[in-house]
């Protein structure tokens, strides 16, 4: 027999036992299968995937029977869908050698697949047809990453760039603008895969296994579209020209929002790394892509998120190097106190006309960067600038604060929520600090009241943030700080606040105390209120401590025989609530043979019953009821 036949005829016996075996496989894994038959399936899968690798180069197969091309093609397929269903069905307690037969068997199916679809046709390739191919197999390499097989993943890679290459040689269909961007966007996925991969394979032989599952998982990722910005990391380890090659290749889709966040993290990561050649880059296709733009709403967004991350990024690392206080060759420092200036007052002024247009994030950040040039200036600068740059920075920190309790309130998450409370706590500190100290020189009378009224808001913000972070020992340090501030609508606020909140009775009491006795000090307050925060208090502690809510009675007697001596009394509604429900928590105490405590109780309701407005008809009738009691040593 001639040469060429023998070929032939082995390239057709190998050709059969692959279809004859896979559909032995499929039958098999739709069983339940014990450990001895799985590790003799993986044994026999291995062997048939090295087969069809080893038996002609990709791309070059020779060409089958068309009868035995289609059936070697429909069994890869039949066997690439079933593992597909097994492993959507695949059970959690299924051993780790079920789910690398399963892809063992998916990487069978797609070499049988590219065997029968190449070799049972005599025309060249496509681009169609070598791009349905390469998305397969990059769906091949997430798989096996996902299931930690690195040397599947080092295969299925391998498979990709010999189709990168067959892709990049087949003509392209001009009359498809579909065709184009799929091999982009195929591009792109794969030198993603490429890098990541790299980078993976690269940290786990030199056994950095904790960072090279992070990469593996990135590349995972990648492949299944969803991380692509993962990518940039009362480029630290690219090389340059790997790194640019990437950046040129994202730039093709840096027309969606994905693409240009992965650009703008380039942009930071190389800056970072001190490659100059992967930031420059990346500019560039940043540049080219805003001067390609069609004026839509998605990409005006588009331009608006990246124009804005941009802006924080120069201000950031201006902020970063004016801290640094970098000097030239003879010892001038690099950043003036006009460019200072200039850096700190653009931060400020573009958070100001941004307030109500950017999201809190990036307001936070501007104004973040304008409070690390305000640290930034020498010590010997003229009063009048010291006191303007201290201005600015109380306004800064009181947005910053203000942003961090709104994003504290709506957020879920426990332990983000307390990191944003205790921001809100250090800027209300510096705030305070810089309005104690430097503020003197621009102090007018405007301006002053403007600050009063932010130090009011502020302390609320940190009172709210004490409550949730459980600083019960700090809130009558805050009511105290307060004082200076003079403000009712605050006192309730932290009222409300304190009452809402999960304070133990001993705390809640000593607080509340507070929050009324400055209330009452105040020249105008509102008695309605007070009298509704000493009942909410009341209701709040009575049961848990007992006697602080018979102090909380006797501050009420106090509270109402000076209001009835200034000709200012409380609401009497509010007054029979609290008596009615003291004395009844005297019976309570009868009931239970606790004489003691039951006279205690009687006498505060029947004394607090004086101040109520109705000429001592409800203190008569408490004495009455009380008179009819029964104690050991009769009625009394």
């Amino acid at each position: 027999m001639a040469p060429d036949d023998l070929a032939s005829a082995g390239r057709i016996r190998k050709a059969r036992s692959f279809v004859e075996f896979a559909a032995t496989l499929q039958s098999k894994l739709s069983d339940s299968l014990d450990g001895r038959q799985i590790d003799l399936l993986l044994a026999d899968t291995g062997h048939h995937v090295q087969l069809i690798h080893n038996a002609v180069p990709l791309g070059s197969t020779g060409p089958l029977p068309p009868k035995l091309a289609k059936d070697v093609e429909r069994h890869g397929r039949d066997l690439w869908n079933l593992c597909v269903r097994l492993k959507r069905e695949r059970n959690t307690s299924d051993s780790i050698e079920k789910a690398k037969l399963l892809l063992n068997a998916r990487s069978l199916a797609f070499s049988m697949l590219e065997l029968g679809r190449s070799a049972g046709r005599a025309k060249e390739d496509t681009g169609v047809e070598v791009a349905y191919l390469m998305s397969l197999s990059l769906t091949l390499g997430k798989h096996c990453v996902e299931d930690s097989d690195l040397d599947s993943a080092r295969s299925a890679l391998q498979k990709t760039a010999e189709l990168m290459e067959r892709l990049k040689a087949a003509p392209l269909d001009a009359s498809d603008p579909r065709e184009q961007s799929e091999r982009t966007k195929l591009d792109a996925e794969y030198l993603a895969m490429r890098t990541a991969l790299h980078i993976g394979f690269d940290l786990a032989s030199k056994g950095d296994h904790s960072m090279a599952v992070k990469w593996l998982k990135r590349a995972y990722d990648i492949i299944n579209h969803q991380a692509l910005d993962q990518l940039s990391i009362s480029l630290i380890d690219w090389d340059h020209e790997l790194g640019s090659e990437s950046i040129r290749h994202l730039s093709r889709l840096s027309d969606s929002p994905q693409g240009r966040d992965v650009l703008y993290a380039c942009i930071r990561e190389a800056q970072q790394a001190g490659d100059k050649l992967c930031t420059l880059t990346a500019l560039q296709a940043i540049i080219e892509s805003w001067t390609t733009d069609q004026a839509t709403p998605s990409n005006l967004t588009s331009i608006l998120r990246c124009s804005i991350r941009l802006i924080h990024l120069i201000e950031e690392k201006a902020a970063e190097q004016a801290n640094q206080h970098p000097k030239d060759d003879v010892g001038n420092i690099v950043f003036t106190v006009p460019e200072l200036h200039w850096f700190r007052k653009n931060a400020y002024n573009m958070g100001v006309a941004k307030c109500d247009t950017w999201e809190l994030f990036h307001i936070i950040r501007i104004f973040k960067t304008c409070l690390a040039f305000s640290v930034c200036y020498p010590k010997d600068l003229p009063s009048s600038e010291a006191a303007e740059i201290a201005m600015m920075a109380l306004r800064c920190h009181f947005v910053i604060a203000a942003a961090l309790a709104s994003l504290a309130r709506k957020e879920d998450r426990v332990e983000e929520q307390l990191q944003y409370y205790l921001q809100v706590r250090h800027h209300m500190d510096e705030f305070y600090a810089i309005l104690e100290t430097n503020t003197d020189e621009i102090m007018d009378e405007s301006t002053a009241a403007d600050l009063n009224a932010k130090l009011s808001t502020l302390f609320v913000f940190d009172f709210e943030a004490a409550t949730v972070l459980r600083d019960w020992d700090g809130l009558n340090g805050i009511v105290r700080k307060a004082k200076a501030c003079r403000d009712e609508v605050m006192y309730k606020a932290m009222g409300d606040c304190v009452l809402r909140s999960k304070a133990p009775g001993k705390a809640l009491f000593s607080t509340m105390r507070l929050i009324i006795n400055e209330i009452f000090e105040l020249e105008e307050f509102d008695y309605e209120k007070l009298a509704k925060y000493i009942r909410c208090m009341f209701q709040a502690i009575l049961g848990l401590d007992d006697t602080a809510a018979l102090q909380l009675v006797d501050q009420a007697i106090q509270i109402a025989r000076e209001g009835k001596e200034a000709g200012n009394q409380l609401p009497s509604a509010e007054l029979e609530w609290l008596v009615a429900t003291s004395f009844n928590h005297a019976i309570d105490y009868y009931a239970r043979g606790e004489e003691e405590p039951c006279h205690r109780w009687a006498l505060k309701a029947m004394h607090l019953a004086e101040y109520i407005d109705d000429g001592g008809l409800f203190r008569d009738t408490l004495q009455e009821k009380f008179a009819k009691l029964q104690f050991d040593g009769g009625p009394r």
